[in-house]
């Protein structure tokens, strides 16, 4: 089975779990979870769609996206959802990746840097320094080019950045601070993945993630949040695959 699919011109990681923890590690660089809802958008944001074709390792969140692939190339792919990776990281047989690690989290709020470390402290997680920052609403291009993200990342080389902010955003951080720094450390773009260990937001249960139902569970913990996100990625979707065979003649 090849490690990487192509689809809508982004490469996706194929390959297992435990292969892509060993990549990353070894080589850093970003690891990317592109939602439904924020690709579906990936033709009006260019940037964003430049950002995951040039992602170091893309990875299938998506169960919608996960089954187009299937049809597409009539085989199995391989799913790896952020919540399923973040489990594997620090509660599965990839902890020993992040053993004495010093991580910094780039979160939302200040609230959610009290609940990740109560998560830490109710878990023996076998960990180092853990740092925060509170990241700024990114709204214009330049925002981006985060420069005291950039400075903080310099004088405290982390071992490991997670970055906690919304899908959609992230990536394009992500793509700009490869740029900037000069060292890349594996940067993990799971988004909302440790809100659902933290309970910050609905706790999603190993089988509802594995049946690709998390955006369904989410939908019923917070119907006035998530049920217009999801229900307008269902309608752009479908008409961005189209746009896209007709600009490009294929889905590859």
């Amino acid at each position: 089975m090849s490690e990487t699919i192509q689809f809508c011109g982004v490469s996706f990681w194929n390959g297992g779990i435990e292969t892509l923890t060993e990549r990353i590690f070894a080589t850093g660089g970003d690891v990317l979870v592109p939602s439904a809802p924020a690709f579906a958008k990936i033709l009006d944001d260019t940037e964003y769609h430049t950002a995951i074709r040039e992602g170091n390792y893309v990875i299938l969140d998506s169960g919608v996206v996960a089954f187009l692939c299937l049809l597409k190339y009539r085989r199995a792919v391989s799913r790896i959802s952020g919540l399923r990776l973040i489990q594997h990281l620090f509660l599965g047989e990839g902890r020993q990746a992040i053993e004495g690690a010093h991580i910094l989290w780039i979160i939302p709020d200040e609230q959610e840097e009290k609940r990740i470390e109560d998560w830490i402290a109710r878990n023996p997680l076998p960990l180092g320094r853990q740092s925060f920052y509170v990241a700024p609403r990114y709204r214009e291009t330049a925002d981006f080019s985060d420069q005291s993200l950039v400075d903080r990342i310099a004088a405290t080389c982390p071992d490991v950045v997670i970055l906690c902010i919304g899908g959609g955003i992230q990536e394009k951080l992500a793509w700009r601070m490869k740029k900037l720094i000069q060292r890349t450390p594996p940067i993990l773009c799971t988004g909302a993945a440790i809100s659902f260990l933290t309970g910050s937001q609905a706790h999603i249960p190993t089988w509802v993630d594995r049946a690709c139902m998390g955006w369904l569970w989410r939908t019923i913990d917070e119907p006035k949040k998530f049920g217009a996100r999801y229900g307008a990625a269902l309608w752009n979707l479908p008409k961005m695959l189209l746009q896209y065979r007709r600009t490009h003649g294929h889905w590859h």
